[in-house]
């Protein structure tokens, strides 16, 4: 996750991917960052789903 992320150009201070458990012991990853690099990700995520590649 930690690679996709940088590169699509968010800075591990930006933004990064942290492993953890839930509250039964189970894997999972967190994302950790400033909230503008968390609406930066979720319009590049919202433009794969619209099938534009993710462009602004």
């Amino acid at each position: 996750m930690n690679l996709a992320l940088l590169t699509a150009e968010f800075e591990p201070s930006q933004l990064r991917a942290v492993a953890s458990t839930d509250d039964e012991g189970r894997g999972m990853v967190r994302l950790v960052g400033v909230p503008g690099a968390a609406v930066r990700l979720a319009g590049l995520l919202a433009g794969l789903v619209d099938g534009d590649g993710g462009a602004p």
